[in-house]
């Protein structure tokens, strides 16, 4: 087979024969077959398929095979060259240039955070010339899951392991570690191991949420705890809502624990507690996550509760349809590009020194906050 020819499209059947990807928008699946196509049957510099061949193989929208190819374009596994087509980019710097391919696990959770930092891992690995190989972890326990069947680990030369479950996490450093290959770890802090740290800083952003909801007059405040309590974030986050009540002698903060478990549904979770928080008759609710913050606005709008006439929400991630909540949400965003630069800038350390970098959250102020009544 030439460069110059693609191969047979029935390999695509192959590269969408995988296990759904739960409640994913289409072009984001699409994206992911893509990927997983270029990555395990074309060869670097290998023309790509065509935007029509794709449409009517795949029985997509024009829209949608635009939208995968432009992703894969931004995430360096492809160049669109004019008049000629679409190539496929699998070595870093160029032809002949060192690999450093990076290995990169997400837990495949349906979050729009999530997708947005892959996507800026993604383009921090390819401005650095750098290859990167994403792995997406299950609820099975599977590491690499069936992206990673014909996986050769002396091909990696490093890991960033994205908001892994604690024991998956724990078992990839292992798997690392005993390669000799550095990882950096983002949002799950790794106990007794020598991985680098990447996180937006709890601390910060609980000072942020409480200074923003004070300063609107706010005293009786629910922090709605909707992620799984096993991830150490979480613990950290109700620990540091629970020292800053102490600082401001607040009599009227309340903890909301909604029990998820990890790959539970942490909007229904919150949900379903909403009666509940209620009864405590607060002006503001705090949401440590933003699909806590919708559960929290549906849930409001279900039963005549107006905000943030009656109540606040604010919430925090910054999630994309944060914007178009009714109200708007105000929010806190994670520093996302900050984290993608300063995790894959980590991997190139040659200090074998463990390195921690917390990371600066921002207000991001809309219509679901104001002025207790």
């Amino acid at each position: 087979m030439t460069l110059d020819a693609a191969p047979s499209l029935s390999l695509l059947d192959k590269a969408f024969s995988r296990p759904a990807d739960g409640q994913l928008p289409l072009h984001t699946k699409v994206h992911r077959g893509l990927r997983y196509a270029i990555e395990n049957f074309f060869e670097d510099g290998q023309r790509f398929f065509t935007e029509k061949e794709l449409i009517g193989h795949l029985k997509v929208s024009q829209v949608t095979v635009r939208r995968a190819v432009y992703d894969l374009v931004r995430d360096g596994l492809l160049e669109r060259r004019v008049a000629k087509g679409s190539f496929v980019r699998k070595r870093a710097g160029g032809p002949g240039a060192e690999t450093f391919e990076v290995a990169v696990h997400l837990a495949d959770w349906d979050s729009s955070f999530l997708s947005q930092l892959l996507r800026q891992i993604l383009g921090a690995c390819n401005s650095r010339h750098l290859a990167a190989k994403v792995f997406y972890s299950h609820q099975s326990g599977a590491m690499l899951g069936q992206e990673g069947q014909a996986w050769n680990q002396s091909e990696i030369s490093a890991a960033i392991l994205i908001a892994n479950p604690p024991d998956q996490a724990i078992d990839l450093n292992r798997l690392y570690e005993g390669l000799g290959k550095p990882v950096v770890s983002v949002d799950t802090k790794i106990a007794g191991s020598q991985s680098h740290f990447v996180a937006t800083d709890n601390q910060a952003v609980t000072k942020l949420g409480l200074d923003h909801l004070t300063s609107l007059g706010h005293e009786k405040i629910c922090l709605l705890l909707n992620e799984p309590e096993a991830h150490d974030n979480v613990v950290q986050r109700a620990r540091f809502f629970e020292e800053e009540g102490r600082k401001r002698k607040a009599r009227h903060w309340h903890v909301m624990h909604c029990g998820t478990k990890f790959w539970e549904d942490s909007y229904s979770k919150a949900y379903q507690i909403m009666p509940k928080v209620m009864e405590l008759k607060p002006t503001a609710i705090f949401a440590f996550d933003d699909l806590g913050a919708w559960a929290a606005l549906k849930w409001c709008s279900q039963h005549g509760v107006s905000v943030p006439g009656d109540v606040s929400v604010l919430g925090f991630a910054n999630d994309k349809p944060s914007a178009f909540t009714h109200p708007a949400l105000t929010t806190i965003a994670h520093p996302i590009s900050e984290i993608a630069s300063t995790a894959v800038d980590l991997l190139t350390l040659r200090s074998k020194t463990r390195q921690t970098r917390l990371l600066q959250p921002s207000l991001v102020v809309r219509e679901s906050t104001g002025p207790v009544a």
